[in-house]
Parts: structure tokens; sequence; C-alpha cells
């Protein structure tokens, strides 16, 4: 659960950022991202969650970003299937967004 006890989706950081930088490490999420859009999962309680193929062979602990967390990541990312997004973002969903607030508060 998130915030206000919403659903909150999470997604394995080391697979976000080998798909949105091409890098399976070496990238530090601390200066951009609040401390609740990241979770590290350790892997004795994962059985509780059935989340145990989460983790690679060896690997007791797995670190996890929420979807606001993937959005941020996404804005940082240099990939072209990324920018794709960020202009979507920024030519539709942001222009409409504020548009329709004006509209409303008007």
């Amino acid at each position: 659960m998130g915030q206000d006890g919403e659903r909150t989706s999470w997604f394995v950081a080391v697979d976000l950022y080998d798909i949105l930088f091409g890098l399976r490490t070496g990238i530090s999420t601390r200066w951009f991202l609040k401390r609740e859009e990241t979770k590290t999962l350790r892997k004795a309680e994962s059985a509780q969650y059935a989340l145990s193929n989460l983790f690679e062979a060896k690997a007791r602990l797995v670190s996890l970003i929420s979807e606001a967390g993937l959005y941020k990541l996404i804005l940082k990312s240099r990939k072209k299937e990324a920018q794709k997004f960020q202009n979507w973002l920024a030519r539709d969903v942001i222009p409409k967004y504020l548009a329709e607030i004006s509209a409303n508060h008007i």
C-alpha cells in the first residue's frame, strides 16, 4: 500500500536501470527519489509475499521502485523509448491537464 492506503505498483530497480539507462549498477536514486518511492525486500521476507522469483540466484536483497519513482526515472533517461514518453507527457498530457484546470477554475 502507498500513502493514504492507495495501492502502489512496485518495479525491480535493476530491471528499470537496465531498460532506461542500459546499466545494471552504478545508479544512485537517493538524490532524486523520496524514501517512500523505494523499498528493499529481503529474500527471507519474500516467501510470505510469494515474490521469491524476483531474486537472482544468490541475491538476498532486491530493491524496488514505486510507480511515481518509475516516472521520475523515465524523465531522467536519455533512451529513445523514454524520450517518446517524455514528449507525450510534455506535448499532450500536461498541456491538456493545465487547460482543464484553467477551464474549471475560471
